[in-house]
């Protein structure tokens, strides 16, 4: 494995918005390899978690925010009990995610771009269908699930499975399992009663209002950090 390190990268401010973001010292990561260790689904990551570390010490943003490990990690909490410097992992994951959401909130939608990527991926999602080998989009997964929590109070399978093939461009996504699905009646036709939708939109008000004080914040220390160095 191969990562190209620039000066540009060393110099960035990655690591500085991680570690503002998430509380914890990521430059303190001597790279132990207990967190990949112990990680259970380590084995399905594009990078170890402490290899995710590294990178960020390294200032290698994209490598990080364009992998899977950060939209894999299930926040198990073990890789932060592992760690011998107590750094909690688990939370550097989840800051690393809502700096990926953030980007995607700073992205001009272009019709062109989207509807070539529709058809990239409708026809790679066909072909490993046919081959029985799905690849999963694990951020509109993310997105999907929560708005479907967000607009049920509870979890709808038909919502979900519909609009992640939508969103995620793999339109075949899971087509020859579900006769099996609905076989085993794993999944029903109808999006199911909805729930305490008041009270869980109650919940998804209080945390965007908690993600705009933050990010208000980060920008004004960002501008803060700035000034400071060009005095």
């Amino acid at each position: 494995m191969k990562w190209e390190i620039t000066d540009t990268a060393l110099e960035s401010e990655f690591i500085t918005e991680v570690e503002r973001l998430s509380g914890q010292e990521v430059s303190s990561c001597y790279q132990c390899g207990r967190c990949s260790a112990g990680c259970p689904i380590c084995y399905d990551m594009d990078y170890t978690p402490n290899q995710i570390m590294r990178l960020v010490q390294l200032g290698l943003r994209e490598e990080v925010l364009s992998s899977n490990s950060i939209w894999m990690c299930a926040s198990c909490q073990t890789c932060t009990t592992r760690c011998p410097l107590e750094i909690d992992l688990a939370r550097v994951m989840d800051s690393l995610r809502i700096i990926s959401h953030r980007e995607d909130d700073k992205t001009v939608f272009s019709p062109q771009a989207f509807i070539k990527d529709l058809a990239s991926r409708s026809y790679d999602s066909l072909l490993r269908t046919l081959q029985m080998d799905v690849t999963s989009n694990l951020k509109v997964f993310s997105k999907v699930f929560l708005r479907s929590i967000r607009e049920y109070g509870r979890l709808s399978e038909m919502n979900l499975i519909m609009n992640y093939n939508i969103n995620s461009g793999f339109l075949f996504s899971n087509l020859l399992n579900a006769p099996v699905f609905f076989l085993k009646r794993k999944i029903a036709m109808t999006r199911g009663e909805e729930r305490r939708v008041a009270k869980v939109e109650k919940i998804f008000k209080k945390a965007e209002e908690i993600e705009k004080r933050n990010a208000e914040a980060d920008s004004k220390n960002a501008s803060l950090d700035y000034s400071l160095h060009s005095e």
